[in-house]
């Protein structure tokens, strides 16, 4: 359990002031959150008890003389607990992190907090993915895009996805499912290319709709490039997952690489995000010349889009 300062002072019978003191001092054993001090209760009752310390020494305990006590194993235990997640907290704040969800394939919670966010959202929507067909498929956040669409709310959604035709695409294909998909005609009937199609098409009705509107945009680029994560970062949140060829199948019991790991939603403005923001922007800059980008209607040349 912790104490507030207030309640630390009232167990000492000193003032608040002097226990700011103590704490900026180190005499009191905390750490610091923010602004916060984050003080046990066992470390107080350690100092006020004397059988631990001596009366006398009670209110200008050094940190050799906390040293020399041999607290038990369940004490140290609770130490490095306490030390071990203020220190996590402490490093989450300071770099953005609001939140760590659970992988989003099998952790509904983490699928409600995304989808709140985005149907929340306004002004610009960056997503970034393989297929990202939880987006134009017929599942997932397609019914928040499409009521974005048929509320032309104002966002301008900007995506850069995989080629469906290159050997990133392929390589993928593989590394699910085996080397059979090396050969191009299984390719092209394989599941990943088929998702990618039936976003394509979502895509182009989307595209051809918002034609007319005035506020809802949405603009889709294809690049020759493997993505590091998965990205969706609204003005407000961002929400990042790593990308690997790799799989537990005796936990998941699939060959799909998506959604496995844990996924972090951090502060769009934070420098983290920020460093996210540039290198999406450096990729759809295009600047890049072994970083192949592509339109949708180059992509469609080599595909069937009704």
């Amino acid at each position: 359990m912790n104490l507030k300062v207030r309640e630390v002072a009232i167990k000492l019978n000193v003032s608040e002031k002097t226990v700011y003191k103590w704490l900026s001092q180190g005499i009191i054993p905390a750490k610091r959150l923010g602004k916060t001090w984050v003080i046990s209760e066992s470390s107080i009752e350690k100092i006020i008890n004397p059988d631990i310390y001596p009366k006398e020494q009670s209110e200008n305990i050094t940190q050799h003389q906390r040293g020399i006590i041999n607290p038990n194993d369940s004490d140290i235990s609770e130490y490095k607990a306490l030390d071990k997640f203020t220190d996590f907290l402490s490093s989450g704040i300071e770099h953005g992190f609001e939140r760590i969800l659970g992988p989003r394939s099998i952790d509904t919670k983490t699928i409600e907090i995304i989808s709140d966010v985005l149907d929340s959202s306004s002004g610009e929507i960056l997503l970034q993915g393989i297929g990202l067909r939880e987006f134009f498929g017929d599942k997932g956040y397609a019914d928040i895009l499409r009521r974005m669409l048929n509320e032309n709310r104002k966002i301008n959604i900007k995506a850069l996805l995989v080629n469906p035709n290159s050997d990133f695409a392929k390589a993928r294909a593989i590394a699910e499912d085996g080397m059979v998909f090396d050969d191009e005609e299984i390719f092209r009937s394989g599941p990943l290319y088929s998702d990618s199609w039936r976003s394509m098409n979502m895509i182009a009705t989307m595209k051809k709709k918002a034609q007319d509107l005035s506020r809802f945009s949405l603009n889709v680029k294809f690049v020759d490039h493997w993505p590091s994560s998965y990205l969706i970062m609204t003005e407000k949140f961002t929400f990042l997952e790593s990308y690997q060829f790799a799989n537990l199948q005796n936990i998941y019991g699939e060959s799909s690489f998506d959604g496995l790991v844990p996924m972090l939603q951090i502060k769009s403005q934070s420098d983290y995000a920020r460093i996210l923001r540039n290198h999406f922007d450096y990729i759809w800059s295009g600047a890049n010349p072994y970083v192949k980008i592509f339109s949708l209607s180059e992509i469609s040349e080599k595909m069937i889009i009704n």
